[in-house]
């Protein structure tokens, strides 16, 4: 008989290794017994009490809610050219005489015109959220630049903030 020398023996012992591990890994595991197990108590909730409504009387609502807001034309000819502007007035405005209201002012695009934001559904849009209860009453003032490519001087930012503004405020019930 041929001895072995030691590269062999340890290729032999690395094959019969292999083939233990590879056997071992095919061969059925052990069935699982079930244990007995106890159920888990069950929690109920604590009781709730039930809400209750209480329905409140409600205000009558105005009748001009219903209506659109108002809208206005004015000028200022203090200027040449004079400037022009348009004012939505809320629903309501005439009827409330003791209410003042917020206001914004809404400014064109330069080469457009006051009316651009009314040709693009402003006042419907306003009216909408007013009387949805969406957006608290308020004024709005679409004032007028057209003027915006004249020659330097009194330009439009002096004339709202010197002239429009002040207006506004002395001729409708704004906060």
């Amino acid at each position: 008989m041929r001895r072995m020398n030691t590269r062999q023996a340890k290729r032999l012992a690395s094959a019969c290794l292999a083939f233990l591990i590879l056997a071992a890994a095919c061969s059925p595991s052990p069935p699982i017994i079930p244990t007995a197990t106890q159920p888990l108590p069950t929690v109920s909730p604590a009781p709730q009490p039930t809400p209750t409504l209480k329905i409140l009387p409600s205000v009558t609502p105005l009748a001009c809610l219903s209506q659109p807001g108002r809208l206005e034309e004015g000028s200022l000819d203090t200027f040449r050219p004079g400037q022009k502007f348009r004012v939505y007035l809320p629903p309501c405005y005439e009827e409330k005489p003791e209410e003042r209201y917020p206001v914004l002012y809404l400014l064109h695009g330069q080469t457009y015109t006051d009316d651009q934001w009314l040709r693009l559904g402003a006042t419907q849009v306003l009216d909408e959220l007013i009387q949805a209860g969406e957006a608290q009453p308020f004024i709005v003032v679409f004032p007028d630049d057209r003027h915006w490519n004249l020659e330097a001087g009194a330009g439009f930012g002096d004339r709202l903030i010197n002239a429009v503004i002040p207006h506004i405020d002395s001729t409708y019930r704004t906060l």
